[in-house]
């Protein structure tokens, strides 16, 4: 790979999307509220690699609300009452679901991009390499700060408070998922601020650094939120517990979902700057 100065461009892009494929992409970014006019034909495969990891996340977490589902549904059939080895089982099917979807999801997307990035021999450098305040915004230090210490808090309280053997499983099950997520967040941040440039011009540089801060945001994707929720259903109905993990849940949610919008707006501020 051979890297030129940012006045430098380079003109190798890799082969265009299938049709099909690059609709479905630009759908998916439009439903995220961000723009897809005139996108480098560099940029759309590196989302549409961001977009397969997207479905299999996704498919993790909507697996993992089919089990808070099935749980409810076993609780009433059966009528076994919440906090047993039923329900921890449960939580811990849900945990290894999630944490097999990230894994998956992350990988799909380092092995595109590198895929991509074979396509793409000659690139333009970042005169300063992308530090840590252009990368993560307040907003997603606020996400992280309710994610992953919030986390802990809360299931460090269950640990201590439930009297309980199954509750406490179930806190001990909580906060090793915390342990595993907060890996999995350190990765993506080291990843989103360490690897190399992927950029022909000064805009697929500017996109670059736009997929950077999304790729960071994989770090408080609301994994955790999902877990409380199936730790929350398998308490005693009425329990300290279930609130608890409910408010860690909303609270989480809420400012992953804060993040998202604060994305939105400037992804859509920066086109309106380019375009102006």
């Amino acid at each position: 790979m051979r890297q030129r100065g940012l006045d430098v461009a380079v003109h190798t892009t890799p082969p265009p999307l299938d049709p099909d494929l690059r609709a479905r992409v630009h759908a998916w970014l439009r439903r995220h509220g961000r723009p897809t006019e005139g996108l480098h034909p560099l940029t759309e495969r590196r989302y549409a690699a961001r977009y397969r990891a997207y479905r299999t996340e996704m498919g993790a977490v909507w697996a993992a609300a089919g089990v808070v589902a099935a749980t409810v549904v076993w609780q009433l059939v059966t009528r076994e009452t919440p906090g047993t080895a039923t329900t921890l089982a449960w939580f811990v099917a849900a945990y290894l679901v999630l944490a097999g979807g990230s894994l998956l999801g992350l990988r799909r997307q380092r092995l595109a991009d590198r895929t991509t990035a074979a396509a793409v021999p000659e690139r333009v450098a970042r005169p300063v390499a992308v530090g840590p305040r252009e990368l993560l915004g307040g907003w997603l230090l606020l996400a992280a700060a309710v994610a992953y210490p919030g986390a802990v808090v809360v299931g460090v309280a269950a640990l201590v408070a439930a009297d309980r053997s199954a509750d406490r499983a179930t806190a001990v099950a909580f906060l090793v998922a915390v342990a595993f997520f907060a890996g999995y967040a350190a990765a993506v941040l080291a990843d989103a601020l360490r690897r190399p440039t992927l950029a022909t011009d000064r805009r697929t540089l500017s996109d670059d650094e736009a997929l950077r801060r999304e790729d960071a945001g994989l770090a408080v994707a609301p994994y955790l939120a999902v877990l409380a929720l199936v730790a929350g259903v398998g308490t005693a109905p009425g329990s300290w517990l279930l609130w608890l993990y409910l408010g860690y849940a909303a609270a989480a949610a809420v400012t992953w979902a804060a993040w998202q919008r604060a994305q939105r707006r400037a992804a859509t501020a920066a086109t309106d700057r380019t375009v102006s």
